[in-house]
């Protein structure tokens, strides 16, 4: 799911219907269900991201050791390194080769994906109490407390 995605069914689940309170809270346990459901799948695309990257990260330090056969380089569609690498230089390479740091960005913007998920479940779990102020300060404004 497209971050664009979630903040799109946020923006019409967020809002809390002072009309309809009693509907408001019945509605709480389905929005945790929903959002909870679109948390544990990014969550587990985050997580394949990451092991995903280990992996990536450990074929390119071998591609700038230049400890990858033919047959893996043509797999990769990479040439062969031709650059004699120090192995204190092995970072920088790796770090800034262009398709590392692209996986890396997606890495990233799954993580800010999860992290605003999260976010969107705390304010979930405390729409209850969000509710009772509501109705609180409807008894305040009409004198009934």
């Amino acid at each position: 799911m497209k971050i664009e995605e979630i903040y799109h069914e946020w923006d019409s689940d967020n809002t809390i219907d002072v009309t309809n309170i009693a509907n408001e809270s019945a509605n709480i346990p389905k929005l945790h269900n929903k959002y909870f459901k679109i948390y544990m799948e990014e969550g587990m695309k985050l997580r394949k991201l990451k092991a995903e990257y280990k992996q990536f990260i450990k074929l390119k330090g071998e591609y700038y050791r230049g400890e990858l056969d033919d047959g893996e380089l043509k797999e990769n569609g990479w040439e062969p390194q031709r650059l004699k690498i120090l192995k204190q230089d092995l970072p920088i390479h790796v770090d800034a080769d262009q398709q590392v740091i692209d996986m890396s960005l997606r890495v990233g913007i799954q993580d800010e994906k999860v992290s605003y998920l999260e976010s969107i479940i705390k304010m979930i779990n405390n729409r209850g109490f969000q509710i009772k102020s509501i109705i609180d300060w409807a008894k305040f404004t009409q004198g009934q407390m």
